[in-house]
């Protein structure tokens, strides 16, 4: 500060800029569980109870208090169903990675892999009935503030003790809503609150042509000789209209021709100054679709303005039979939906003690009896289904997964700092992770997976010819699969990914990203005791066949552009990975995964750390700054044998009056990466004893 009167002032300019340390194994996990699991200790395990949150998880006892114990499904005889879509992969992963790493970041999608039947019946037991005691509550609470509010004491006549039946439907419609923002329990509020104790006529589907009301019987079409067609489409079969004029053609005869056209199927008729043909069937199957050719185009002269919108017919409701001795046997009961039981009194235990009118109590019993008879219908079973088969369930399961991925904004800022993502054991969701990555300004390697009952030659053909499996610089991909050990002692199929993770972060632990993390060195595989595929249905018991690659099969993994790195059994050294490719489309440096994560390391550093030039002068010294810490930064990773060499450029050259003049400063970086040996060659010459070497 200037000074007034004689003194000193001292003033320090920081130009000790640097580019710090940062951790180089950060992996951001998508996974899926079974809903509202328990720890070993049998407390909740909280992050089951949610989705869509980033979990910071830094320990393996930290994970467990989360998630619980990786859950992987076998039969009543123990046999694994090994590739079961319902199995816990990325937690298993996540656990095998805690025990090198210490960050982690986790996001659990909104599905519930646990597809047992009295589990689910269980758990909406056990929803349904704090849903009912909050009723209980919320009964008594509105109760309170109707009296309140009007003055009314108990001696008086207008005094509050109960709620009307509509009352209790918008009180209970509440207190279950977080019931249906569960997985498993999203598709049941329908069925579950329908009033189906007076059926609903069904309804035929039907489509008008919109004359604007004009149409009239007797009136002329005015249409010249000719033929015009059109087509009618109902319950799904068309039917071909040729309408034949020869002069003085009205309505009358139109609409006879369309009704000959359509046969017994369907009913043609002049309504409200229109033409409607409605399905002869009542049922949500009945349907009814017209297709203009040149018919009705041709009738804009008489009205004719659009076809409205088709509407489908509906079908009745209907009880829901009650199967509580099970679905092979005879109906118990029939459940009536919450609003049926509520507007009719079904039997004497749903009935209050004043006719539609519900006391706190009687509110609460009602709810728990409907919830208890819904548990045993047809509807609760098939719509908490994951679905029939492997097949089905698992795309319930990725549509949840990827979901997590594209709508999860948290893992889109600056605040949360991954560098490897992956989501073990599902496939389907590389391209949604490949996305992330570049939003995340392509600063985080992408460990994708590949199915689990591919044998050495089929994951060839996948890998060639498979949409779902992506390329770019920034993903890799890994086979086999490894079999491994769970928390709780018993051998289960884990992800490539998974063991790829582990491996990549003992090779940053003990070396740094631009080192390959394969090898004997670095590409140990400790987290498996073989490595291998599925045979058999999937969904089923399944065996799991050894994959010991031979040469020729890694030979076919590795080319140019199958980039798949193999993970393969080597006598006297173990279980090893033998590749780093990443699943680049050309050949390049960035084809190799020690370059590509070094890329990714010096970008986001270089983003990082020279924000503290932003707004200061565009002269000499601020270049001559940037540049002196840039190369400090690049000079590290040259002396820690990232690079061969490198070159900055920051000076009058590249930073020209128009870019000056546009506030831009400019600093040109070459970099030569260290590649790595992964083909060695040892010719051996061989020499007569004479000979001179």
């Amino acid at each position: 500060m200037p000074l007034i009167s004689p003194g000193i002032s001292v003033q320090i300019t920081d130009e000790s800029f640097f580019i710090p340390a940062a951790a180089t194994t950060v992996p951001l996990f998508f996974i899926a569980t079974a809903e509202n699991k328990l720890q070993q200790n049998a407390a909740n395990a909280v992050g089951t109870q949610e989705y869509g949150v980033v979990r910071t998880v830094t320990s393996l006892t930290q994970s467990l208090a989360l998630y619980g114990v990786p859950k992987f499904y076998e039969d009543t005889q123990g046999r694994p169903h090994h590739g079961d879509a319902r199995n816990e992969y990325g937690l298993l992963a996540l656990n095998s990675y805690l025990g090198l790493g210490n960050l982690a970041y986790v996001v659990r999608a909104n599905v519930n892999l646990n597809d047992n039947l009295a589990d689910i019946r269980a758990a909406w037991v056990s929803e349904m009935t704090t849903a009912a005691l909050t009723l209980e509550g919320l009964i008594t609470s509105f109760i309170d503030e109707y009296n309140v509010s009007n003055g009314y004491i108990q001696s008086n006549v207008n005094f509050k003790t109960n709620v009307t039946a509509s009352e209790l439907i918008s009180l209970a419609q509440q207190v279950t809503a977080d019931v249906w923002t569960k997985f498993t329990f999203r598709n049941l509020k329908a069925d579950f609150f329908d009033d189906n104790t007076v059926p609903a006529a069904s309804t035929a589907g039907y489509q008008v042509a919109n004359f604007g009301g004009t149409a009239s019987g007797a009136t002329l079409l005015g249409l010249a000789n000719g033929t015009y067609t059109a087509s009618i489409s109902v319950d799904g079969t068309a039917h071909p209209v040729s309408f034949v004029v020869t002069g003085g053609e009205s309505f009358n005869i139109l609409v006879a021709a369309l009704q000959a056209a359509v046969g017994a199927t369907a009913t043609v008729a002049i309504v409200s100054g229109n033409i409607k043909v409605t399905s002869a069937t009542l049922s949500a199957a009945s349907s009814v679709s017209i297709i203009d050719a040149t018919l009705f185009s041709s009738l804009v002269s008489v009205g004719f303005a659009s076809m409205n919108v088709a509407i489908a017919g509906t079908s009745a409701d209907a009880l829901m039979p009650v199967f509580a001795n099970g679905y092979t046997v005879a109906k118990t009961d029939d459940f009536y939906g919450f609003i049926g039981m509520v507007n009719d009194c079904v039997t004497q235990l749903f009935c209050p003690t004043v006719a539609n009118k519900f006391t706190p109590a009687e509110g609460r019993d009602v709810l728990e009896a409907a919830a208890d008879l819904f548990q045993f219908t047809v509807e609760f079973l098939n719509l908490t289904s994951l679905g029939a088969n492997d097949a089905a369930r698992r795309v319930a399961i990725v549509t949840a997964l990827q979901a997590a991925v594209t709508s999860n904004t948290d893992v889109r800022t600056d605040a949360i700092e991954f560098n490897l993502i992956l989501c073990p054991g599902y496939p389907e969701v590389a391209d949604e992770l490949n996305t992330l990555s570049i939003d995340a300004k392509e600063e985080a390697m992408v460990i994708a997976d590949i199915p689990m009952n591919l044998n050495p030659d089929d994951v060839v053909t996948w890998a060639d010819t498979n949409t779902q499996r992506q390329h770019g610089s920034n993903i890799t991909y890994y086979y086999p699969h490894p079999l491994m050990t769970n928390i709780d002692g018993k051998t289960v199929l884990g992800s490539s990914s998974g063991t790829a993770l582990r491996t990549m972060t003992y090779s940053d632990n003990v070396s740094e990203v631009w080192f390959a993390p394969a090898g004997t060195q670095r590409g140990r595989v400790t987290d498996a005791v073989a490595m291998g595929y599925v045979t058999g249905t999937l969904g089923t018991p399944t065996n799991f066949a050894e994959a010991s690659l031979t040469q020729g099969q890694k030979d076919n993994l590795y080319k140019y552009f199958t980039n798949l790195n193999p993970i393969t059994f080597l006598p006297g050294r173990g279980i090893l990975v033998m590749g780093q490719k990443t699943s680049a489309g050309v050949a390049s440096a960035r084809d190799r995964i020690n370059v590509e994560r070094m890329l990714m390391y010096v970008r986001r550093q270089l983003r990082k750390n020279t924000l503290a030039f932003l707004f200061q002068p565009n002269d000499a010294i601020t270049r001559a700054n940037l540049k002196a810490m840039v190369d400090g930064f690049l000079n590290d990773i040259l002396t820690k044998r990232g690079l061969y060499d490198y070159a900055t450029l920051c000076d009058e050259s590249n930073n020209t009056p128009d870019r000056i003049d546009r506030n831009e400063l400019y600093i040109d970086i070459a970099l030569k990466p260290v590649k790595a040996v992964e083909f060695l060659y040892i010719p051996i010459r061989v020499v007569a004893t004479g000979a001179s070497i």
